[in-house]
């Protein structure tokens, strides 16, 4: 039998009229999805950005859920995230051994996490949607509300609850940076709040809370790379689009936002302390073939993605394994034969797809192009479709696919395209 899958303990009580709740899993379901939403609050001091209660309370709650997620055992998606934990289990076995580098297990919770938040969020959003959807609408406001506040106030207003990157608040807004709100870096808040958008969006259709968490990015965060990511988006949304109407008036915002963000109409570049995101643009169009080896931090970013990944084609996508030491000797080699990088993190390559794609070749195409497939087939209007593209190239971005906001992107698509199962 075919029919819209609902939990039975969500059923209208027939005598009383309200709807019975399982308070337990109500408070798991809520406890995760708000770990999702703050991810990088710190309640015991680490070095690491995102910090693992989302995990914990999404593995909780899916522990909580067995017979529930039972029913979609024979899923597609129930079955490629199985799959990807378990072969990233399996490339940290063989390729590890001895397990004594701590990067390793860095890598290895990359294919635990994303598993567990995107279960955890596809089964919260069948049986919750109406309380997650309050969740992201608040969570909007809270980081915009914090991000105000740092804007205009003090840049380390609230920055005692990330914990041991709040140091790096002192500096938010300074030379044009901007702040970090609830992050650890103002790329991240970027890149996180522009996910809580479009996830609100999905769950609510407002299309206000879009804006606002671009709104973040740009002018709280100022982000360069939300802005490339955004851009990217919107180019490869034009190309796809069959009508030349459509194409005419997308291109006519794009070149709009271009003229926005390079200067030539906004107030915001006129003054000496331009936003970085702003002098890095004006530099783009000034010198397009020299921008790229004139700033460290964009050539860390963009440069080193793009290497990393064309280095996956070279090696013909055959697998490097999870091992750290993997990565530190091809990273020497990709310093050596490419003299515009100047750069390259030891941690990885900075892209969450390039890391996938180099550790597991083309084992984890598939998985790769599952995702991605998923959230570009997502149920949105069409005039917001540009941001399914967005997610690509945040994913393509210095952004972990282990980030739960990326996770819970990937279960709430899921369960809005495949909203009718069969079972018993």
């Amino acid at each position: 039998m075919t029919h819209l899958y609902t939990a039975d303990h969500l059923k209208p009580n027939s005598r009383s009229g309200f709807k019975s709740i399982d308070q337990v899993d109500y408070a798991l379901a809520a406890t995760f999805i708000l770990f999702v939403c703050f991810p990088y609050i710190q309640i015991i001091p680490t070095a690491s950005y995102n910090q693992p209660y989302a995990l914990i309370f999404g593995f909780l709650y899916c522990l909580y859920n067995t017979k529930f997620l039972y029913n979609f055992r024979d899923h597609q998606f129930y079955i490629m995230m199985i799959l990807f934990g378990l072969v990233g289990l399996l490339f940290f076995i063989f390729t590890s051994y001895p397990y004594s580098d701590d990067q390793d297990f860095k890598y290895f919770t990359t294919y635990l996490t994303l598993p567990v938040i995107s279960l955890a969020s596809f089964v919260a959003y069948l049986k919750y949607p109406d309380a997650i959807k309050k969740i992201l609408i608040w969570t909007a406001f809270i980081w915009l509300g914090v991000g105000l506040v740092q804007t205009l106030v003090s840049t380390s207003f609230m920055s005692f609850l990330i914990g041991t990157h709040s140091d790096v608040a002192e500096i938010g807004g300074t030379g044009g940076r901007g702040v970090l709100a609830l992050a650890p870096e103002p790329t991240h808040y970027g890149f996180h709040i522009l996910l809580i958008g479009i996830l609100a969006y999905l769950v609510s259709g407002s299309k206000k809370i879009v804006f606002i968490c671009i709104f973040q990015a740009l002018f709280l965060a100022k982000s360069s790379s939300a802005l490339l990511a955004l851009g990217m988006g919107g180019l490869v949304f034009l190309v796809f689009q069959r009508n030349w109407w459509t194409r005419f008036a997308s291109l006519f915002v794009l070149v709009f936002f271009v003229m926005l963000f390079s200067g030539s109409i906004s107030p915001l570049a006129q003054t000496d302390d331009s936003s970085r995101m702003v002098v890095l643009f004006n530099n783009f169009i000034k010198y397009p073939t020299e921008f790229i080896t004139a700033d460290a931090s964009v050539n860390a970013r963009i440069v080193g993605a793009y290497v990393s990944i064309k280095g996956v084609f070279e090696d013909f996508f055959m697998p490097n394994g999870v091992a750290h030491q993997a990565w530190l000797a091809k990273r020497i080699e990709l310093l050596r034969s490419n003299k515009e990088l100047l750069f390259l993190s030891n941690a990885g390559p900075p892209s969450g797809i390039g890391i996938i794609l180099f550790q597991l070749g083309f084992v984890g195409v598939p998985f790769i192009y599952f995702m991605m497939k998923q959230i570009f087939i997502a149920p949105m209007n069409w005039k917001f479709g540009w941001l399914k593209y967005t997610v690509f190239f945040i994913a393509l971005s210095q952004f972990s696919l282990a980030t739960p906001a990326f996770g819970m992107l990937l279960g709430i698509v899921i369960a809005q395209n495949k909203r009718k199962f069969s079972h018993g």
